[in-house]
């Protein structure tokens, strides 16, 4: 869980300060919101490259700890009476 709430709250700082910089250059209201989208997108496939592998690797875990006990589960013996 902690790796997908760094990357989250790094994503939403990067946003909030692409926002803010756009606001002061004069992009107030949806246009502003549109420009900080946009520039914190690409400006977030490079610095948070690290953060997006560490969820990654978070998330392809977790994946194969659920699927190891799902298959666990399976060969268990069903008791029939």
């Amino acid at each position: 869980m902690r790796p997908f709430l760094q990357y989250t709250v790094a994503r939403l700082a990067l946003f909030l300060v692409c926002w803010g910089i756009a606001w002061l250059v004069g992009a107030k209201g949806v246009l502003g919101v549109l420009i900080g989208l946009v520039v914190s997108g690409l400006l977030g496939y490079i610095v948070l490259d690290k953060l997006r592998g560490r969820l990654s690797a978070a998330v392809s875990s977790r994946a194969g700890r659920m699927r190891a006990k799902k298959d666990e589960g399976r060969e268990k013996p069903v008791a029939s009476d």
